[in-house]
């Protein structure tokens, strides 16, 4: 097998990987709730023979800058646990927990910026993902006018333990927050972060760009649907904070046919919404207004990006375990939320010291992923590079990395594309 076809077996694995992640909180709420934990460990043992294959195919460049800060991150993570070990007595089984969330899907992210070479595929890869909109919409429609203890809107038993209740979580009394082939809120709500930049740009895709305009037109609507009856405002602010982001960009960069154009589809999908599903506004403007008096919105920003500093006053310079913090780890500790609540509460708790080192990690890439992508759109005229990396970094730095099975996920598979969108704009000469 040539290095072509290596290459395309791992962008292929990748989007099987994707397709999994999308089908497996469904496959377990819905048919096999006994086997959470062995429907999730599918997926590790695939991700984990697929880097071990990439290895083997001398698909890494092991001496760059970005496997080499990997592989010393890697050993320093395996150093770090063996002390917690020893010194704090860490359960084996959470550690292991705490090398998948912080080690093995960084490599997978990797392979996959390694693996894909040029826009078309990059770009053929997008539009594959964007049509699970379709399918999707169906199901959130159905969740949102179905009662909320219908089949359909369960959880997952694992969830029910975590949380020590049964109800699924509310917009308001009587419709559910919609969560879609996932099992719960959160987990979709990322998934839409995720897939909102591959909208917003996929009117420019050269691939596909006159063949499909009809089923381009059907995505669109169904992200439409997917957004207005989700119930969240996670995602109706992250989706509406990306758009004005892709609409400010194309000012800047005077774009202003797109411009127009842009405010001319959000203008007949708002009214359409505003017609259509009327219900699902309601329901939202209303949690908005109870959600505004019990809680300020910039504390919550606050806290999910800093975490909460009263957790972080009892700071443990090795921290409690590499994993402890994850709702995997349940099998172990039998609790939920137990270093807090926020990812930054998590990190530093599990980590200690390697927990800032993580979060110093995270805003360095986030820099570097922004100066590219405004460098590509400067020089290259294409946008996709910096709405996507906007879209990573409200993910690493606000929703629960480390913590949540999907967000974790969500937020590598993320990582490696926009690795690969920065490495491929900047590559190509004449786009």
């Amino acid at each position: 097998m040539n290095k072509i076809k290596e290459k395309k077996f791992i962008i292929n694995s990748y989007f099987f990987i994707f397709i999994y992640i999308i089908l497996e909180g469904g496959i377990r709420k819905w048919f096999f709730p006994t086997f959470n934990i062995e429907i999730i460990v599918i997926r590790d043992i695939f991700v984990i023979l697929l880097i071990l294959y990439g290895f083997s195919k001398r698909i890494f460049f092991i001496n760059s800058s970005i496997e080499s800060i990997s592989i010393f991150w890697t050993f320093l993570i395996i150093f770090w646990s063996i002390l917690q070990i020893i010194i704090k007595n860490t359960q084996l089984g959470i550690i292991i927990v705490g090398y998948r969330n912080w080690i093995l899907y960084l490599w997978i992210a990797i392979l996959f910026y390694r693996s894909i070479d040029n826009y078309s595929e990059i770009e053929r890869f997008l539009f594959k993902i964007s049509l699970i909109l379709i399918p999707m919409s169906f199901i959130v429609i159905l969740q949102h006018f179905l009662p909320i203890d219908h089949f359909i809107n369960q959880y997952t038993q694992d969830t029910i333990q975590l949380s020590n209740k049964r109800e699924v979580s509310q917009v308001i009394p009587g419709i559910v927050r919609t969560t879609g082939t996932f099992t719960n809120p959160t987990g979709y709500g990322v998934f839409t972060i995720f897939i909102t930049p591959i909208i917003l740009s996929i009117l420019d895709f050269n691939t596909n760009k006159n063949k499909y305009f009809k089923l381009k037109f059907f995505i669109i609507i169904s992200f439409v649907i997917c957004i207005v009856v989700s119930g969240s405002r996670t995602v109706i602010f992250s989706t509406l904070f990306l758009s004005l982001m892709y609409y400010l960009i194309l000012i800047c960069f005077k774009k202003f046919k797109k411009v127009f154009l842009f405010s001319i589809i959000f203008l007949i999908f708002y009214l359409l919404s505003i017609i259509f599903l009327d219900r699902a506004i309601d329901a939202i403007i209303q949690r908005i207004d109870t959600a505004s008096v019990n809680e300020k919105l910039s504390v919550r920003m606050y806290e999910l990006i800093f975490g909460n500093i009263w957790q972080q006053r009892d700071f443990d310079f090795l921290g409690i375990g590499f994993g402890y913090g994850s709702n995997l780890s349940k099998i172990f500790v039998r609790e939920g939320f137990i270093l807090g609540e926020y990812e930054t509460d998590r990190i530093i708790g599990e980590g200690g010291l390697i927990g800032f080192l993580f979060i110093f990690f995270k805003l360095m890439i986030s820099y570097y992923l922004l100066r590219k992508s405004l460098q590509i759109s400067l020089k290259k005229d294409n946008y996709l590079p910096i709405i996507f990396s906007l879209a990573f970094i409200s993910i690493i730095l606000i929703q629960l990395v480390t913590g949540q099975n999907t967000v974790h996920a969500f937020s590598f598979l993320c990582f490696g594309l926009s690795l690969a969108l920065v490495k491929i704009y900047d590559n190509q000469k004449n786009y």
